[in-house]
């Protein structure tokens, strides 16, 4: 179940996000912001963190656990994202996203911190070297999903190049 946004120990959280993959070698002054303004949360393996269509709210700081964005492609569901321990997911700023694209579900037990977009104005403000962070992790997750649409594409070509030759072999009438 997830537990309910909790208060942080400030000098704890700095501890643990200066060893964070994506926060590492960042000012402690810009550490200590996040850890005044993020809002610690637990959730169990399945849990959701939004629902597909919805605005989204939160940059998402993955502390531990993993999890992935799931979305109905080409007549299935299937994981387009995957992100972990150590990563920076979610609204973050000078994103256009308005609306979550897919289900993003955790995939083990996770402890995440949050932090507010109403809070961003500031996070610019206060905290250059963050802020150019998620602008690059925003950069590789464009990425990431220009590729896997362009698979997804030469996936679906294939398919119906399959299923046309399939039946032309099996039409006694073309042979």
């Amino acid at each position: 179940m997830t537990s309910v946004g909790e208060q942080v120990d400030v000098e704890e959280m700095i501890e643990r996000l200066a060893k964070h993959r994506a926060l590492e070698g960042m000012p402690r002054q810009e550490l200590e912001w996040l850890a005044r303004h993020g809002e610690l949360r637990r959730f169990r393996a399945g849990e959701m963190l939004s629902i597909k269509g919805t605005e989204p709210f939160y940059m998402t700081v993955m502390l531990t656990g993993s999890g992935g964005i799931y979305m109905e492609r080409g007549g299935a569901r299937r994981k387009v994202m995957e992100w972990g321990a150590g990563e920076l997911t979610g609204m973050m700023p000078f994103s256009r996203m308005t609306t979550t694209i897919g289900d993003p579900m955790l995939e083990q037990d996770s402890e995440v911190l949050f932090v507010h977009r109403d809070h961003f104005p500031e996070l610019i403000r206060d905290c250059p070297n963050i802020t150019a962070a998620c602008v690059h992790v925003m950069l590789d997750r464009a990425r990431t999903f220009t590729s896997t649409d362009w698979q997804d594409d030469k996936l679906i070509s294939l398919g119906r190049l399959a299923a046309g030759l399939a039946h032309e072999l099996n039409n006694p009438a073309s042979a």
